[in-house]
């Protein structure tokens, strides 16, 4: 027993030291092998951390590359839908151009300028205005004398401010002296531009036609408009028109009235002998009369409060262009135009510019007391004060222009038309009026100008029938419209046979003239219309008898200006008749025969001349006629 012992402490005692040596290196390889272990999971975990850090960068990059794809992508498409709408818009205003390019808003801006405020509203609370407003009635037709376009104007503007925001309000007013406003493919063109305007631009994708006639306007509409909303239309002057036009007219109301895709409301007004066909194709389930009691009693309080209105307005400037020393003479003003005036309105604005020019009281009552009793008598009234026979001479020639021109003229164009004579060899400013404001005062209250348009137009149409009625007694101003307008034609072709016009205003220039002419001359072409000649005359006289410089620097020193200057304003202010004249000489000739001898040839050569260059005037009449 003792031997196994002795034998286990022998080799306890000779391999212990191994036995510990090996147990201290296994410790020592695994605390290598931990150390190692960690030093992988540090390492690991940096390499996962690093490679987080480079994935974050990439997607970070990834994302900032598909940002701004997207951005790019999203900015495309949108330029590509501006550049879609811009076509889109553009399209539509040339479709809006090939409706019409009529002004149509000029006149009713016009129109609504004259409205009273508390006038003419009256309609619109008339029973039948109501119910064709709010009923099935398709058509509404007002028979009026004077005053209807003013009517028609406040329908049209409480139309608009009264129907709901979807419907659609188109209105038109021929003027009598606008030829582009009788024609009927303004007239359609223009009512039918108002009906499509408010639709989006999109409609008009497919539109890729020329200038529309009449029928393809109408079947425009049909194909683009709806009859869930309600269209008004508002037209005034029709029997302004010849009757080829109204026909033509007439059958496109007709159309578009009886379209079933449509719904058409129509208002126009007339004279009450208006056409008795137009009002059996019309067919209008609503008339209003204003020859009844019920409506001559609100014209006589539309007259009351246009004629305090417009005394009040002459009374508050200053200085008051109504000029009066007893006060109360305006209240006898008042009762005795509205005793008088028989709901014409038009006779009282007349006699109330006729009162406006006189000087005393007394002349006001005399004037009261002697009061015509209609227009004619007025017209006659009013021309008769005119007795110097220059002055009866230039009322008489800006008559027969007012009464034929196809459009109204400037007062610069018509200051050219009446000073050109027919067959005058050269361009001759000493023909023409100096002051056209003191030459139109010798229309009296006939005419009036347009502030903004700067032309000339009859005060109403019923003065133009006056003036050409062979009946009037005052035949000095009788306008024979058919010989008028051959003299027009004249003039046209004389001006437009003028010498080169730069040519002419370089050699006035340089003719050689006496000295006593020099300064006029010099003075009349050159002159600023910001500077009154009469002051530039007095300095150039008071200077030249002091400076040895010739005339024409001498008038550079008096209005600040160069010949250089001088030459390019002249080009501007004169030849203002030449577009009326090069647009409308076709037109005015039609009566030209080879008995006016050398006007004859002249025609001949430029129509000769027009048909080769193929830019013939377009006119109302052919050359075969």
């Amino acid at each position: 027993m003792r031997l196994p012992k002795v034998l286990l402490v022998s080799f306890k005692n000779e391999y212990g030291p191994y036995e510990r040596e090996i147990a201290r290196l296994c410790q020592d390889i695994r605390d290598e092998v931990s150390l190692a272990s960690k030093l992988a999971q540090k390492e690991e975990i940096e390499l996962q951390a690093k490679e987080r850090l480079e994935a974050t960068k990439h997607r970070n990059v990834i994302i900032k590359v598909s940002d701004n794809v997207f951005k790019l992508t999203k900015e495309d498409r949108r330029v590509r839908e501006e550049v879609h709408r811009r076509r889109l818009e553009k399209k539509k205003v040339e479709a809006l151009g090939n409706l019409s390019t009529y002004d149509y808003q000029k006149t009713y801006k016009q129109i609504r300028k004259e409205c009273i405020p508390g006038t003419s509203a009256w309609i619109l609370e008339t029973t039948e205005f109501k119910s064709w407003m709010e009923g099935d009635q398709r058509v509404f037709w007002c028979s009026v004398g004077s005053g209807k376009s003013v009517i028609n104007a406040c329908v049209a503007a409480g139309i608009m401010v009264s129907v709901v925001p979807k419907d659609v309000t188109s209105y038109f007013f021929c003027r009598f002296d606008d030829e582009d406003s009788l024609q009927a493919k303004n007239i359609i063109g223009s009512i039918a531009r108002q009906m499509v305007s408010g639709l989006r631009a999109e409609a008009f994708f497919d539109f890729d036609k020329g200038p529309l006639d009449g029928p393809a306007i109408l079947e425009f509409l049909e194909n683009s408009l709806s009859n869930t909303r309600r269209h008004f239309i508002i037209l005034d002057g029709l029997d302004e028109c010849n009757e080829t036009q109204i026909r033509e007219v007439t059958e496109a109301l007709y159309r578009l009235l009886n379209s079933s895709s449509l719904h058409i409301k129509l208002f126009w007004s007339s004279r009450s002998n208006v056409l008795s066909w137009l009002l059996v194709k019309l067919e209008p389930q609503q008339r209003i009369h204003l020859d009844t009691v019920e409506c001559q009693k609100h014209i006589a309080h539309d007259i009351r409060e246009f004629i305090n209105t417009t005394l009040e307005e002459w009374l508050d400037r200053d200085p008051p262009e109504l000029q009066i020393w007893d006060p109360t003479l305006v209240l006898s003003i008042i009762d005795h135009l509205e005793t008088e005036a028989h709901g014409m309105f038009l006779w009282v604005k007349f006699q109330l510019w006729t009162l406006r020019e006189k000087k005393l009281d007394d002349q006001i009552l005399a004037t009261l007391r002697r009061l015509p009793r209609n227009l004619p008598e007025t017209f006659e009234r009013i021309l008769s004060k005119f007795t110097e026979a220059d002055d009866m001479d230039i009322g008489s020639k800006i008559f027969r222009w007012t009464a034929i021109v196809k459009r109204p003229l400037t007062v610069d164009a018509m200051r050219e038309a009446i000073g050109v004579k027919p067959l005058q060899e050269t361009w001759n400013p000493g023909h023409f009026i100096n002051d056209m404001k003191k030459a139109l005062v010798c229309c009296g209250s006939l005419v009036f100008m347009d502030e903004e348009e700067q032309t000339r137009h009859f005060t109403h149409s019923s003065v133009k029938r006056y003036l050409c009625d062979d009946a009037m007694s005052l035949s000095r101003y009788y306008i024979d419209l058919e010989k008028a307008d051959r003299d027009a034609g004249a003039v046209c072709i004389t001006y437009l046979n003028f010498p080169n016009f730069k040519t002419q205003v370089t050699r006035a220039s340089n003719t050689r003239i006496c000295a006593s002419d020099i300064t006029s001359m010099a003075v009349k072409n050159s002159l600023p219309a910001i500077l009154p000649s009469n002051k530039a005359a007095l300095s150039l006289l008071r200077k030249r008898g002091k400076s040895s410089k010739p005339v024409n620097r001498l008038l550079e020193d008096v209005i600040g200006d160069s010949e250089m200057n001088r030459q390019q304003r002249i080009k501007k202010e004169q030849f203002l008749l030449l577009p009326y004249a090069r647009q409308f000489w076709l037109e005015h000739t039609k009566r030209i025969t080879p008995s006016f001898g050398r006007i004859w040839a002249l025609w001949s050569s430029m129509v000769a001349n027009a048909c080769m260059q193929g830019n013939l005037p377009n006119a109302s009449w052919t050359l075969g006629e």
